[in-house]
């Protein structure tokens, strides 16, 4: 199995999930975070904004994984410069293959 991580700005999750389901995910799971790329917005010289992020995670099988994942990327339009990063991450033991 791997895990395919995709975090992007939010607000954008739920339609990247949806195409990730159509594509055979069997499920996601979606939390925030906060994040900063190439641009970092400042106020006041020693306050720091930081945008919020979605970060998803799906499980798939080694079969799976590259369907989900070419869904996930098209979706969130990763190969748009700041839109997000899509990776995935071999997962070991796990309660699903036991």
């Amino acid at each position: 199995m791997e895990a395919i991580v995709c975090i992007i700005e939010r607000g954008k999750a739920d339609a990247v999930v949806k195409d990730a389901v159509k594509a055979g995910a069997k499920g996601a799971t979606i939390f925030y975070g906060r994040g900063g790329g190439e641009q970092t917005f400042s106020f006041f010289h020693s306050l720091n904004v930081a945008p919020s992020k979605e970060v998803i995670i799906i499980l798939a099988s080694n079969e799976e994984v590259d369907k989900i994942f070419d869904a996930v990327a098209a979706s969130a339009k990763v190969h748009e410069k700041g839109k997000g990063i899509v990776f995935t991450v071999p997962v070991g033991r796990n309660s699903l293959t036991e």
